[in-house]
């Protein structure tokens, strides 16, 4: 449950900053504002697969994924979804619901957890072309002892049970579209070669997404794109980077980088073409 205090926290820190003084009307304006701010900002999916790959065989740190949508939102609250998944030896996945009502004449933004009573339900509630949302107190059991408050400050946040070094450092995904054409010859295809295989319908999360390039009948090519945000100390370096894996050895055989907030990334390697940009919206799951 400490997880879920930590996002509560992250919340507030975005929301507060929104709140203005003024009389109880302005005030209330104010907070109903930082609200739809707050949901706009905090909505979205997050990874920590660059903090993961940079930290070796840690065994206090798992990879873990958040994907956050607000399911229903007014002048006066909103709520969001959150979904936890984690991978490696640690496998876990929780669903909780969050709540954010202005309280106090607009001086306060007050952010309560829930924890639903039919998980399918919840779960249901990700699928495309889910039913409208409507808060049911009786399918959800409030955690009220980790609720937050718009009055705190919140700076960092560390998993204390593992100690103030376990902090989990995730990043907003950002997705990309884009198209392989892979030659038939491989990587030891003759100029001449014209059997190309093209796949145009290909989709990559900025922190770490993995598609396979296949064969035109679907077969895998035994070659995989990586798409990735990561750094390079010695150099001073941030980058998002694109690499190819040969599925066999597990190894990158090329890769590719540009500026991490960086649009467009692509590669030609004469057997190999890639190229993927920024998706106006987010893959079908």
């Amino acid at each position: 449950m400490h997880r879920v205090s930590i996002l509560a926290a992250a919340l507030v820190l975005a929301g507060c900053q929104s709140l203005a003084a003024g009389g109880p009307s302005r005030r209330a304006d104010a907070a109903g504002d930082g609200l739809a701010k707050l949901a706009a900002a905090v909505a979205g999916e997050y990874d920590n697969h660059e903090q993961v790959a940079h930290a070796g065989n840690s065994a206090t740190l798992m990879h873990v994924a958040h994907d956050l949508r607000v399911v229903e939102q007014a002048r006066d609250h909103v709520s969001w979804i959150w979904r936890l998944s984690s991978s490696g030896t640690s496998k876990l996945a929780s669903i909780w619901l969050m709540r954010a009502q202005v309280g106090d004449n607009g001086r306060r933004i007050h952010i309560v957890p829930y924890r639903p009573l039919d998980a399918a339900a919840a779960e249901a509630l990700f699928a495309a072309g889910a039913k409208p949302f409507h808060f049911a107190g009786e399918q959800w059991a409030e955690l009220g002892p980790c609720a937050q408050d718009g009055a705190w400050h919140v700076a960092t946040f560390a998993d204390s049970p593992r100690g103030a070094g376990a902090i989990e450092d995730a990043r907003r995904v950002r997705w990309f579209d884009g198209w392989a054409a892979i030659n038939g010859g491989g990587p030891q295809a003759k100029s001449g070669n014209q059997d190309w295989h093209f796949d145009r319908d290909l989709h990559l999360s900025s922190e770490g997404g993995r598609v396979a390039i296949r064969w035109r009948d679907g077969a895998a090519s035994g070659y995989t794109l990586e798409l990735e945000r990561t750094n390079y100390p010695e150099r001073k370096l941030v980058v998002l980077q694109l690499n190819v894996i040969e599925d066999a050895s597990g190894k990158a055989l090329t890769y590719v980088w540009t500026d991490p907030q960086a649009t467009a990334i692509g590669l030609n390697l004469g057997w190999l073409q890639v190229g993927f940009s920024l998706a106006t919206a987010l893959p079908a799951k």
